[in-house]
């Protein structure tokens, strides 16, 4: 019924929450330990210069990406996709939490390298409304019923019928090494 629904949404607020989530695109120029300092301050300047073109008016990141990052994502613009806290390493994600929509920023230092970011669309932690997730809840509530009611019925079941042995081995159990106890 409504009000069941609306008593569980009530009682499970917290199953309801929409994480904090960001789109975004990178642009990787992969700067490791095994590199010297050098070839770090090199591959920081060339960051710095990726960053200036990627903020100029019409710029398109996806096309700068394909011919400046040296990360997987490359093949695909730079995309990373749609990610929550927890997904990313904590540099990379501060950054990228922290910025707002449209915003290109960096370079983000990580273990991986530089990175330049931009971010496309930033979602903020909110609770789902009952009537975005009355459908969900009703057909979870239906299935806990109707789980319930089997259970019932196959215990019922189980309680009338007349359980006859023929085969003295299923008597035995052989983990225990004792016979069964059988209600009668």
């Amino acid at each position: 019924s409504n009000e069941e629904i609306l008593k569980f949404y009530q009682n499970h607020k917290n199953d309801f929450m929409q994480r904090e989530e960001v789109t975004a695109s990178h642009i990787l120029l992969k700067a490791t330990k095994e590199m010297s300092n050098k070839q770090v301050a090199l591959k920081l300047e060339k960051a710095r210069k990726v960053l200036k073109k990627a903020k100029e008016k019409g710029s398109n990141f996806a096309e700068l990406a394909k011919v400046y990052s040296e990360g997987p994502s490359k093949r695909r613009g730079g995309s990373l996709g749609t990610f929550t806290r927890g997904g990313m390493v904590k540099a990379f994600e501060k950054a990228a939490f922290s910025a707002k929509p449209g915003q290109v920023i960096g370079p983000v230092k990580t273990q991986f390298g530089y990175h330049i970011i931009k971010i496309f669309n930033k979602k903020e932690e909110k609770l789902r409304s009952l009537k975005e997730v009355k459908e969900q809840i009703h057909e979870m509530l239906k299935q806990e019923h109707h789980t319930q009611k089997s259970h019932e019925a196959m215990d019922k079941l189980r309680e009338e019928a007349k359980i006859v042995i023929l085969d003295s081995n299923l008597l035995y159990d052989r983990k225990i090494k004792r016979p069964f106890a059988i209600k009668k």
